[in-house]
């Protein structure tokens, strides 16, 4: 609609200009294009004042300003929030979209750190000596729950012996998930149990990864271990596609919904240094801030 009133305007003005300013603006224009009746685009029917410079570059202009508002409407309705069926031709799009104009920033996925851990005593796979570190868990604000973690790339013994400490320490908490990086270990490991009564439906998660997220979301309170006695209304997805590998290195892909698919997020965030209250709005973030706050001053009194 611009585009076309600043030509009906740059059409007055150049009728204006050729001193037409007293007669009707359809007679101007109707003698002007008369006088123009060997210009080189008239064997198309193009009127001489579509052909100006002006309108010339206020057409590429407009072309321009399109393409550039096509990113942020391809990072809303082309992002990771989209439905499952979509996200097959998503690729196809976005590559053909990063030929054209380059890489779209914001990767969701946040930067993996190098492979660190609390404890000073660590093995060659990363994990800490268990027959000296003393495990435990460990509350908000401390600074491994908020650090990415690196990629298990050790599948021996060590790992499984890992892995059991990890799933003995969550059921002896009464969650129903626990992160390695709750435990001051920042390695890509992690535990869920949507029935906590029953060990054996608890399931390891290594180098686990998001392959899809469902368009429909809902809030739900979650718990956390780490932020103990508060209950944080979250949104999530309530159905996602997940690939991880087991202890031996073997990957395997699940479909998780409702509890499990929270629960995945959840442990899953742990492993980007994320937590929960990260994910909720800023008013619902100042009604916590007094728990938070309680937990900073336990953790300062205690280092």
């Amino acid at each position: 609609a611009a585009c076309f009133a600043s030509v009906g305007s740059i059409s007055a003005w150049q009728v204006q200009a050729d001193g037409d300013m007293a007669r009707p603006i359809g007679v101007a224009l109707k003698g002007r294009l008369k006088r123009h009746t060997r210009h080189h685009f008239s064997v198309i029917g193009c009127p001489h004042v579509l052909c100006s410079p002006h309108v010339l570059l206020l057409l590429a202009v407009s072309t321009l300003v399109m393409l550039v508002a096509a990113g942020p409407v391809w990072s809303i309705f082309g992002g990771a929030q989209s439905a499952l069926p979509f996200s097959q031709h998503r690729g196809i799009l976005q590559r053909g979209w990063e030929k054209l104009v380059g890489k779209i920033p914001g990767d969701p996925r946040p930067q993996r750190a190098p492979r660190q851990t609390v404890f000073p005593t660590i093995s060659a796979g990363g994990f800490p000596d268990l027959d000296s570190a003393n495990l435990q868990l460990l509350h908000y604000p401390h600074p491994a729950l908020m650090q990415p973690c690196a990629d298990v790339d050790s599948f021996d013994g060590t790992l499984r012996k890992f892995a059991e400490t990890l799933r003995r320490m969550m059921y002896a908490s009464g969650g129903r998930g626990l992160s390695a990086p709750q435990v001051g270990v920042n390695l890509r490991i992690m535990i869920c149990n949507p029935k906590p009564s029953t060990p054996e439906f608890g399931t390891i998660f290594v180098n686990p990864r998001i392959l899809e997220e469902g368009s429909f979301e809902d809030v739900q309170h979650e718990k956390c271990a780490s932020f103990p006695e508060m209950r944080v209304p979250v949104k999530r997805p309530v159905r996602v596609r997940v690939q991880a590998a087991d202890c031996d290195g073997k990957l395997f892909t699940r479909i998780l919904e409702g509890v499990e698919a929270r629960l995945f997020q959840h442990e899953y965030d742990h492993l980007n240094g994320i937590v929960h209250v990260d994910r909720v709005p800023d008013s619902v973030r100042e009604r916590l801030e007094p728990d938070l706050g309680n937990l900073v001053e336990e953790y300062l009194r205690d280092r």
